[in-house]
């Protein structure tokens, strides 16, 4: 990764929910990137729309439950 994140690097950071993970410095270079990039924080809004409508329909799933997260990615396939 270059010094400023590319549009791949923070739709897979937002997706993959590693931004909270990330280091202060990464988090910061992709809030940076996301002040400057409207499809990116669209991008985010959407996946947080998401991530909130599964949850009020089906729950909150257990952290590191990896059967869930298996079943759904082959539904979401299907």
């Amino acid at each position: 990764m270059s010094w400023i994140p590319s549009c791949s690097d923070v739709a897979r950071a937002v997706s993959d929910d590693s931004y909270n993970e990330s280091s202060p410095s990464r988090r910061v270079m992709l809030r940076l990137h996301m002040a400057v990039c409207w499809f990116c924080r669209r991008y985010a809004a959407q996946i947080r729309w998401i991530d909130r409508a599964a949850r009020e329909t089906w729950g909150v799933p257990a952290p590191g439950d990896a059967d869930l997260k298996r079943r759904l990615i082959a539904r979401l396939r299907s």
